[in-house]
Parts: structure tokens; C-alpha cells; sequence
């Protein structure tokens, strides 16, 4: 009779430091702020800045919280973590976690967003996300992913899971590699994610993992205009391996009691339709000699999300088409006479138009103030309409146009 009492004590003991680490205000122990783009660590603990434009700071603790401060940028990430050598997958590493909670402060102008974990594993390359808030006012939808694989219960909670298969920036430079996502339906700003049970999820489906290369809490925002601003504090984040809610750190053994090697960071920005999301990649040089980064980051077709980036962008290429004519005479019956056939060679830009309603702001703006669903499909809607505008060959005229649809998109909510 007496053992029947220890779930019940367990359960109390695990909900009582769930409860204890969501009531977290502040940060505690030694600090390092960065006010540039730096791969780094603190007390073992891997972190990063990386932002494209705009004046932003981070700030990372000892105890694996952070604080992420970003003004006018147009793609901004920070995130804190365990990193690993690539030698092990997630079934010898152990069974990981992590627990966060998110504060959001003065957001504006945010039109993406993930918060929650981000990693890579090597054989086979996997960029992962796993996606339980955002800072933008709408969830990430399917423009994430080009393979939908449904939605699941993973850890009590009900995740959309998509895949991608992209050529790109990674760790190992310019490859392809595969790109999953597990995006919360129901956001929340505190709590603990079973990571590995995204993984056993994903492996159901016959998304393959690697070997682990990193697993880290994130929180990343970017902006189509003149820029997102903000803060994004993170009074308690930690990634573990062991028992759920932070009871056991143990895990930490990889995160290196050596140095910690800079990483080349490259990014992608997201897309719209037909373009990829936004990704962080970086790059880690084989010696354990501190070499500077660099940063590259692709630009949306419309964050590599091509959404924002340190700017290389490709323009549409115009294409030409020759289209024959034919010129015929016809003469008096007595004498018919057969007219030689011409044909000219006509350089064209072809010009894709979209639908009636993509300039059609009553339409947008057609829902109810509190009709979220509707606002929701609208918004989807528009950015489809923004991903084809962008699909045409680049001019100052198409240009023009895609912004009109973009500001459309951004009032939809307000």
C-alpha cells in the first residue's frame, strides 16, 4: 500500500519544479554580451549571435539563459545549448530535453518566426526544428515545408511535421541536405520539450537522423520591410540529457571541457510558396584552433524564409521566347503566288500575373476583428500571392508591385 504513494509524491515533486523554473524573473551567474556576429561558449554552454543589419546584442549566462535584443533587423537569431562531435546519434547520447521559458518584449514587425530547438546531425545532414512559439502573430504555416507529413500527438501535444529537401549553406558547406520541422499548434512561452520524442516521431515517418552535431533553444525573428525589433529574454534555458524538467544535466559531458571552436555561421531566409524557410547553419573547421567566422546568408526568392539575408540575392532571369509569324498574300486566281514566310525573333520578359484578388485589399481585409481563422487564411493566402509576385523576372515595375502585396499581407493582422 505504501508504494502507491510514490507516483503520486514523484508527480507533485516534478510538477512542483516545472512550476519552479516557469516562475524564473531573471538571470544569475557570470555573463558574456556579444554585439556582433560570434559563435561562442560560457561555462560549457555553446551559444550564438548572428543578425543580417540592424543595431542588436545578445547576452548569455552561465546558467544557459539568455537574453536577445534586436532593433531594425532583418533577420535575427540567438540560441543556447549543447554542442557534440558528430561521432554519436541521439540513441547513444541519451534521451534529451530541454526547458525554457520565453518573456517577449516591445515585438514589432516580425512577419517569421521560431522559438524552441534547433540543431544539425551529419550521415545523413539534417537541418531540425522543433518550433513551440513564435513572435510574429501568426504561426508558421505550411510555406515552411514542401512535404507535409500531417499533424501527431508528440509528447501530449499536437505538432504539424514537415520535410524539405534543399541545395544550400550548411555545416558542410554548399549541399544538399534534408530539413524537418515539428510546429506546436497551441503556442506556449514556458515549459520542457522532449526532444528525442521529435526525433522518434520523425524516424516513424522514415525521416532519418544523423549523428548528432548540436541541440539548442532558439529564438529567431525576421522581417520582409524595414526591419524587426524587440527583445525575445529567455530567463531559463537549458538543453539536458536524463530525466524530464531539469533534473538531470548530466548530458553536458559533450559540450566540451575543451575549447570550443569557432564556427563559420551561413543562413538562409525563408520563403514563400515555393521558397525555403529560413535556416541557421554554420560551419565547423576540423582543428580545435580558434579561427573567426564569417557570416553568408542567402536571400529570399520573395529566411535562404530567399526572406532576408547578408545579402546576396539572385534576380529572376528574363526570358526570350521566338515566336515565328507568318505573313501570306493572296494574289488574283489568273496568277497565284506563294509569299515567302518571315520570322522574327521577339525578345519578351515573360510576365506572370496573379490572381484578381492578390491587389484586392477589401478582399484581405474582409475579416472579423476577433475572426483569427479567417485572418489566418487571408494572411496564408496573401503570401502565396507574394511568393508568385516574386517568381516573375526581377523589374522596377514587378518590384513595385510585390511591395504593395507585402504591405497588404502585413495589415491583414493589424
Amino acid at each position: 500500500m505504501k508504494f502507491s504513494i510514490f507516483p503520486v509524491i514523484l508527480s507533485l515533486a516534478t510538477s512542483t519544479f516545472a512550476q519552479s523554473f516557469c516562475s524564473a524573473s531573471g538571470h544569475s551567474g557570470q555573463s558574456v554580451t556579444e554585439r556582433s556576429n560570434k559563435v561562442g561558449s560560457i561555462n560549457g554552454i555553446g551559444y550564438e549571435l548572428w543578425a543580417d543589419s540592424g543595431n542588436n546584442s545578445a547576452t548569455f549566462y552561465a546558467d544557459g539563459s539568455f537574453s536577445c535584443s534586436f532593433q531594425n533587423a532583418k533577420d535575427y537569431l540567438c540560441r543556447s545549448g549543447l554542442s557534440f562531435d558528430s561521432t554519436k546519434t541521439h540513441q547513444q547520447i541519451g534521451h534529451m530535453y530541454a526547458d525554457f521559458k520565453l518573456v517577449k518584449q516591445n515585438i514589432r514587425n516580425v512577419d517569421y518566426s521560431y522559438v524552441g530547438i534547433y540543431g544539425w546531425t551529419r550521415n545523413p545532414l539534417v537541418e531540425f526544428y522543433v518550433v513551440d512559439n513564435w513572435l510574429s502573430q501568426y504561426r508558421p504555416g505550411d510555406w515552411v515545408g514542401n512535404k507535409k507529413h500531417g499533424d501527431y500527438t508528440i509528447d501530449g501535444a499536437r505538432y504539424t511535421v514537415y520535410e524539405n529537401s534543399r541545395y544550400g549553406p550548411s555545416i558542410d558547406g554548399d549541399t544538399t541536405f534534408k530539413q524537418y520541422f515539428s510546429i506546436r499548434q497551441q503556442a506556449r512561452d514556458c515549459g520542457t520539450i522532449d526532444i528525442t520524442a521529435h526525433f522518434e516521431q520523425w524516424e516513424k515517418l522514415g525521416m532519418k537522423m544523423g549523428k548528432m552535431h548540436e541541440a539548442k533553444v532558439l529564438g529567431e525573428a525576421g522581417s520582409t520591410g524595414s526591419g524587426t525589433s524587440g527583445t525575445a529574454d529567455f530567463p531559463y534555458a537549458k538543453v539536458y540529457i536524463g530525466s524530464g524538467n531539469g533534473n538531470n544535466n548530466s548530458g553536458n559531458n559533450n559540450n566540451s571541457a575543451t575549447k570550443t571552436v569557432p564556427k563559420t555561421t551561413t543562413k538562409t531566409v525563408p520563403k514563400t510558396s515555393t521558397k525555403t524557410l529560413p535556416q541557421t547553419t554554420k560551419t565547423l573547421p576540423k582543428t580545435t584552433k580558434s579561427i573567426p567566422q564569417t557570416s553568408t546568408k542567402t536571400v529570399p526568392k520573395t529566411s535562404t524564409k530567399s526572406i532576408p539575408q547578408t545579402s546576396t540575392k539572385t534576380v529572376p532571369k528574363t526570358s526570350t521566347k521566338s515566336i515565328p509569324q507568318t505573313s501570306t498574300k493572296t494574289v488574283p486566281k489568273t496568277s497565284t503566288k506563294s509569299i515567302p514566310q518571315t520570322t522574327k525573333t521577339v525578345t519578351r520578359t515573360t510576365t506572370t500575373r496573379t490572381s484578381t484578388q492578390t491587389n484586392n485589399a477589401d478582399y484581405y481585409y474582409s475579416c472579423g476583428a476577433q475572426d483569427w481563422d479567417c485572418k489566418s487564411q487571408k494572411s496564408n493566402e496573401c503570401y502565396a500571392a507574394l511568393g508568385q509576385c516574386w517568381s516573375q523576372p526581377y523589374s522596377n515595375a514587378v518590384a513595385e508591385q510585390c511591395a504593395a502585396i507585402d504591405r497588404m499581407c502585413q495589415k491583414i493582422w493589424n
